[in-house]
């Protein structure tokens, strides 16, 4: 199975995958792989510490949607579930995902999480030390410009953690 989550910066995307994913069928649940750790790796940090704003443009992002897709391929082939974690904005970086989905015969399932701006920015606000660099402003500029992806589930993210992920594991046919 190939699995993305996506939704805006605080919709509980990493949330969701961690707790879904022990329930996706595999060897041990799904493999999650989850861009904001996928950047910092690219730049040699722990997922804790923060990057300048230079490690975030398009050229980047584009790069570590690249390696999310390249080894989300390699663990289909060696027979692993993956969910991507990302918020998978820009319409271009979902589309190819059900064509990888059916080049590496996976089924395929996006889940699009929503939620309300001033609840994204309170959410981040008050995170402790995570992988996400994503600030108040981010959430912002974020909702500006989202074009969630039409075939995917939405789901609404305002809910308890369980419920969504009741809804979500559903929704791809568990």
């Amino acid at each position: 199975m190939l699995i993305a989550i996506g939704g805006l910066s605080g919709s509980g995307k990493s949330t969701l995958a961690e707790t879904i994913a022990p329930e996706i069928p595999g060897l041990c649940g799904a493999i999650t792989i989850r861009s904001d750790v996928c950047r910092k790796r690219l730049f040699g940090v722990s997922p804790e510490e923060p990057l300048s704003e230079s490690a975030y443009t398009p050229n980047i992002s584009e790069h570590v949607y690249t390696l999310l897709k390249r080894d989300a391929a390699r663990a289909i082939r060696a027979g692993s579930s993956v969910i991507l974690d990302a918020t998978f904005i820009e319409g271009e970086k979902t589309t190819s995902l059900e064509d990888l989905a059916e080049r590496t015969g996976a089924s395929f399932t996006g889940l699009w999480l929503s939620l309300n701006l001033a609840t994204l920015q309170k959410r981040i606000s008050s995170r402790d030390a995570d992988a996400s660099d994503a600030t108040p402003a981010v959430a912002a500029s974020q909702w500006q410009r989202v074009r969630s992806n039409p075939a995917w589930v939405k789901l609404d993210a305002s809910r308890t953690p369980a419920e969504v992920a009741a809804e979500a594991l559903i929704a791809i046919g568990l």
